[in-house]
């Protein structure tokens, strides 16, 4: 089953899994030591799908964003019911980090607003902006030009428009905040937007099968990063022979 019961009725569905079959096809599987088995690193905590990458929660920082995200979600806490599961289960719970496009496009947003100090980005300051990324005056029929293309009967674009400015074919966010801000200030931003956009919880149930749940996730490859890394990490616990790095599989 998954979800808890002050949700309603949940969704349930079994997979079947053979841990060993999972553990033979790890990217880090190696020859083991005895005949037919493989040896694994025992503890990954980053686990990529597509453009997703599920990281281990281990931190009390990321916890934490859990339960704020699934407050934001759901309108209400189940913080004691998310710790608990935490606390059983480490290994199964892993989070995908919330992306930082929005938050470079609002700095930017905010940055030329405010220089102007107007509530909207008006044409002095989309002029700024273009001269600080193109290195090229702009000239007001090109901001009626984008005033037009998001409906706006403003004297400029909002945040929200502004968004869907950069969400058009040809206008790339990373490339723009680099130039207004440096290069460092890319990676600096990603940290500062913190926060998870996806996150799956688990524990060991009393038939020594796995529970997987809540499951929540804003995308596809998002959703197959969390069941790839839960999947891996319950048939690690399930063969994990000893306290070393290593896993054999057999």
């Amino acid at each position: 089953k998954m979800g808890f019961a002050d949700l309603a009725a949940a969704a349930t569905w079994t997979l079947k899994v053979d841990p060993r079959r999972v553990l033979q096809r790890d990217s880090s599987a190696v020859r083991g030591t005895a005949p037919g088995t493989v040896q694994v690193n025992a503890k990954v905590r980053r686990i990529t799908v597509g453009a997703a990458s599920a990281e281990a929660i281990e931190t009390p920082e990321r916890f934490q964003q859990v339960v704020d995200a699934d407050r934001e979600i759901l309108g209400g806490s189940r913080e004691p019911a998310l710790r608990t599961l935490f606390a059983q289960a480490p290994s199964l719970a892993w989070a995908v980090a919330g992306g930082d496009q929005r938050f470079k496009v609002n700095k930017i947003f905010e940055t030329f607003r405010e220089s102007r100090g107007t509530r909207v980005l008006t044409f002095d300051g989309y002029r700024d902006l273009l001269k600080a990324t193109e290195g090229v005056e702009a000239l007001p029929f090109e901001m009626e030009q984008q005033l037009l293309a998001m409906g706006s009967l403003d004297d400029g674009l909002t945040q929200e428009e502004f968004w869907e400015v950069y969400q058009k074919k040809g206008n790339c966010v990373d490339r723009d905040f680099a130039k207004i801000f440096g290069k460092e200030a890319g990676a600096l931003a990603t940290q500062e937007a913190g926060g998870v956009q996806a996150y799956a919880l688990g524990r060991q149930d009393r038939n020594g099968g796995f529970y997987l749940g809540p499951v929540i996730a804003s995308s596809e490859d998002a959703l197959r990063a969390l069941l790839v890394a839960a999947i891996r990490a319950a048939s690690v616990r399930e063969l994990d022979r000893g306290p070393g790095e290593a896993v054999q599989a057999v």
